[in-house]
């Protein structure tokens, strides 16, 4: 069974941080690597979220690395982090806002990579504030979808790396093959 990488991405968001984590260790996928890179956050300890971690991590979780940058160096930098300490055949990029969606979303994504033979998988999302109300519509929409299908893997790292679709969304809805990122 191949690998899959989640990275999780947190700043100053450690109140956030185990609610997403319980997400990621109900999922049924039974190989995947856990990266957390936090960007210096002034809430984050790196001895206190191992802990938590290895405590309450399921058997799918493989291996753990939790990693605080030396100085805030922002989003994009610190998915490069992530991506040179990753080992697994799929990447997908989180940060502590997001929650995958059912406890098969990781086995899902793993089936369409292999069927399809794809470098990229894009998916949809329906953003919620914290208090339950939407946020706005089905991200990415029609055209950012189109605009995604023509662009290369690699832009598209820098795009989700760099930018949001909407305010609430940042990297959740690409998963990759983490080939196509090296």
């Amino acid at each position: 069974m191949e690998l899959f990488t989640i990275a999780l991405m947190v700043y100053q968001q450690r109140h956030r941080l185990e609610r997403c984590l319980e997400h990621i260790f109900q999922q049924d996928y039974k190989a995947v690597e856990l990266i957390v890179c936090d960007d210096d956050s002034c809430d984050f300890d790196v001895d206190e979220v191992e802990a938590y971690i290895y405590e309450h991590k399921s058997d799918q979780i493989q291996f753990v690395t939790v990693h605080k940058q030396p100085a805030y160096m922002g989003q994009a930098a610190g998915c490069q982090t992530a991506l040179s300490m990753a080992h697994g055949t799929y990447m997908m990029f989180l940060t502590v806002e997001q929650e995958l969606y059912g406890k098969d979303a990781l086995t899902k994504m793993a089936q369409y990579f292999r069927m399809a033979h794809g470098s990229v998988l894009v998916s949809r999302s329906l953003p919620f504030w914290e208090d339950g109300g939407q946020a706005g519509g089905i991200c990415p929409s029609d055209a950012d979808i189109k605009m995604l299908e023509e662009t290369a893997s690699g832009r598209l790292f820098v795009q989700f790396g760099t930018h949001s679709f909407e305010p609430s969304i940042c990297t959740a809805p690409v998963c990759f093959r983490k080939e196509r990122l090296e």
